[in-house]
């Protein structure tokens, strides 16, 4: 299968945007230094580190709501 979902298990809840806007900002890029504008280039740069920044930002599941057990800890027993 060449398409599959990684959205039931994906452990970055911000993975979609972070991939959406570097290939935003690599566009812009790309097409600022084909065209040779400082502009475009100078635009791709907030636009990739508003995607780095998007490492910050909690999320993720916590232990309560079933996330993986921090090391040495084991997993909560289900009834």
């Amino acid at each position: 299968m060449i398409f599959f979902s990684r959205r039931g298990d994906a452990s970055d809840p911000h993975l979609d945007w972070k991939i959406r806007l570097f290939f935003a900002g690599a566009i812009l890029a790309m097409v600022g230094i084909g065209l040779e504008s400082s502009v475009l280039v100078g635009l791709a740069i907030p636009v990739l580190l508003l995607g780095i920044g998007l490492r910050i930002l909690p999320g993720g599941k916590s232990d309560a709501e079933g996330g993986d057990p921090e090391e040495g800890e084991t997993p909560p027993e289900e009834v």
